[in-house]
């Protein structure tokens, strides 16, 4: 794994965000503004922009939902930045995993998170930072890779979703449980008293 820049740095660029990249994407000659963001920042970046054809694969899916393409603007406002565009200079190979990213795992994640969050919200930015250098494979400045893994984990919404979900079924089973008990004490309550 390669080494990135601090979270800290991904923070103050997130929090830079100009209010554009949170607006409502438009249509442009059948291509959301979101499609033309990403575009071009493909072609400055890796020298050669989407085609038609991909626009048209990536963005049919998702040209509706509004949060969505709003999170894919974010990221592309990340990674218009100097680190990023000289570390993908040398890492031509990474724009399969940075596609994967944007159309796959941010997916889940725009279902369960508004993108004000990933900007407004402390632990929303750290949240996407670290989301995006997981699928970059890198490491933020001034941590083990382990450090890094432990902290996404601490902090993942969808693994907290999980964890939330399981503890609300785990809860239901108890209440079963206890109710099923309760009925099997007053059975044999009344057994007993028919008896006697």
């Amino acid at each position: 794994m390669d080494k990135g820049p601090s979270i800290n740095y991904i923070d103050l660029r997130i929090s830079e965000l100009p209010p554009v990249f949170l607006n409502i994407p438009e249509v442009i000659d059948g291509f959301t503004t979101t499609s033309i963001i990403l575009s071009d920042l493909l072609y400055e970046i890796f020298g050669k922009p989407m085609e038609r054809s991909e626009i048209n694969r990536s963005f049919t899916s998702i040209k509706s939902d509004l949060n969505y393409l709003k999170i894919i603007q974010i990221i592309c406002y990340i990674l218009n930045d100097k680190w990023f565009r000289d570390y993908f200079k040398s890492n031509m190979n990474k724009i399969d995993a940075l596609k994967h990213f944007l159309f796959t795992d941010l997916a889940e994640y725009s279902k369960i998170n508004k993108a004000e969050r990933f900007v407004y919200d402390g632990e929303g930015r750290e949240e996407l930072s670290r989301l995006l250098f997981k699928s970059l494979t890198l490491i933020p400045e001034g941590e083990t890779e382990a450090e890094a893994k432990d902290r996404l984990a601490s902090i993942d919404s969808i693994e907290r979703k999980r964890v939330i979900e399981l503890s609300k079924q785990s809860q239901k089973r108890v209440k079963e449980l206890q109710e099923a008990l309760t009925r099997k004490e007053a059975e044999e309550a009344a057994s007993k008293m028919t008896r006697e």
